[in-house]
């Protein structure tokens, strides 16, 4: 039986789409839900998970929303060469109360670089984002054994581990541009 994209999926598809993307479902899951490509002739489909969350609200002042995560580290990493990119779905809330699509775009290689370097054991994200003047801004705030939420953050809301800060993937659709052109150089390359 064919995939049916979920919720997220599907938030994720139309985005796509919006970006003259073509994107296509697997017949079978196995850990890639969709495939992007914008180009037949130059490019080449980008393979992405996407990860949808509900919005989690906070009394922070410099983070007041967030999304949690649970991945499986070893199906992560044993999928290193086959996923080129993590899509972390959540709805923000704006003025108006009416929600927008938060698009957290995560290369993989990346993604597990990152995690491994912070977090033992299982890898929860808690993607929580705030606004820092004009910009948005997003980190994975869940703390490791012995610390605290607070110690993660300083009082700008800048995050003290520039590993956690993750600001640089949000919203950001140049990353998925910047893999189908990279993806296309290497695989005509090899």
């Amino acid at each position: 039986m064919a995939t049916v994209p979920n919720l997220w999926e599907q938030y994720v598809i139309d985005a796509l789409v919006k970006r003259r993307y073509e994107v296509y479902l697997p017949f079978k899951d196995k850990g890639i839900d969709l495939l992007a490509i914008r180009n037949w002739e130059s490019g080449c489909p980008v393979r992405v998970q996407v990860k949808g969350s509900r919005t989690w609200q906070t009394s922070w002042p410099s983070h007041t929303e967030g999304c949690w995560h649970r991945l499986n580290r070893e199906k992560v990493i044993k999928g290193r060469g086959a996923l080129d990119l993590f899509i972390f779905v959540w709805a923000h809330f704006g003025r108006r109360g009416l929600p927008e699509m938060q698009y957290l775009m995560v290369p993989t290689d990346e993604l597990i670089d990152r995690l491994s370097r912070y977090q033992k054991g299982r890898w929860d994200i808690y993607i929580w984002t705030g606004q820092r003047g004009s910009k948005r801004h997003a980190a994975d705030l869940r703390p490791s054994p012995g610390e605290r939420r607070t110690d993660l953050v300083q009082g700008d809301g800048a995050t003290v581990d520039p590993q956690r800060d993750y600001t640089k993937y949000l919203n950001n659709w140049a990353i998925i541009d910047a893999l189908a052109r990279g993806a296309a150089r290497q695989r005509k390359a090899a």
